[in-house]
């Protein structure tokens, strides 16, 4: 549970101005102090939400009892108090997390959810609780530090996800589809590929192992709760991310998760898609 706040706020602690987005969602929050009806719950009084199954420091890690902790959690902790439900996971193999969220056997996904036009149409999504950047992971040796030193070469992401948008966004590579990333990483080891594309804030890991981050593009990628579709929960959610964002949790959960990555409010913006991401690329790296 997050312990920084000694107390969860009231309405005398919001400040009367927000953006607009912000005040939009703020507006919701009359409704979101009354009790969630039980009827809306998997478990009467609980929030049951769902995760891969596999850490992934420092968003969401699962320890060896169990426990989840980490980025995620925190703000899931914080949302469940706020709605005044007690929080609950269950760790599952990532194919089967919407699968589960639209059968009704979950309240909703809360790992690591990218915001894509393919997932909502699956699924709905909230407000986004984080903004993530995306970066190019590389071998110590490697001569790469900007996009065009990748043009000839061999780049992956994997299948279906933001990774592939900047992928296919970097001129003149040749993009290598995966569907795990141990394969890559193993590719990128082996020489077959010559880097990938993952979200920034996971390459961290990989800094004392023979790797390093060539560079990152700051692609904001919209992190956010999955919930079925048309479930009244979304707007629940939304209200508590916009209270969290309004009292300054949110951003001190972040900075105490990961600090060594700077805070944007996480305000909702139109999908992006490679056109777009493509001239976040040229703005940000001028020819060499």
């Amino acid at each position: 549970m997050f312990t920084s706040c000694s107390a969860s706020p009231g309405p005398e602690d919001f400040a009367p101005a927000y953006p607009a987005e912000t005040a939009r969602f703020h507006d919701l929050r009359k409704d979101m102090t009354e009790p969630v009806p039980s009827t809306e719950l998997i478990e009467p009084g609980v929030l049951l939400l769902a995760s891969g199954g596999h850490s992934s420091p420092p968003t969401h890690a699962i320890e060896a009892d169990g426990r989840h902790v980490g980025l995620e959690p925190m703000i899931a902790e914080a949302i469940a108090e706020s709605l005044g439900l007690t929080l609950k996971w269950q760790a599952m193999p990532w194919k089967d997390l919407y699968p589960t969220v639209n059968a009704g056997k979950v309240d909703a996904v809360f790992y690591h959810q990218a915001v894509l036009p393919e997932r909502r149409s699956v699924v709905d999504f909230t407000r986004p609780y984080g903004l993530f950047n995306e970066a190019l992971l590389v071998c110590d040796d490697s001569a790469v530090r900007h996009p065009e030193d990748l043009r000839g070469k061999r780049v992956g992401a994997l299948m279906n996800t933001t990774n592939m948008k900047l992928a296919l966004a970097l001129d003149g590579v040749e993009v290598v589809e995966y569907l795990t990333f141990d394969k890559m990483l193993d590719d990128l080891r082996d020489g077959a590929i010559a880097s990938l594309v993952d979200d920034e804030i996971f390459l961290d890991a990989y800094a004392t192992r023979g790797f390093r981050t060539a560079f990152a593009v700051a692609t904001e990628n919209q992190y956010a709760i999955a919930v079925k579709k048309g479930s009244p929960l979304r707007e629940r959610f939304d209200g508590a991310i916009a209270d969290l964002i309004a009292s300054g949790r949110l951003e001190a959960i972040w900075k105490e998760n990961i600090p060594g990555y700077t805070f944007t409010t996480p305000e909702p913006h139109p999908d992006r898609g490679v056109p777009e991401i493509a001239q976040i690329v040229r703005a940000t790296f001028p020819p060499k």
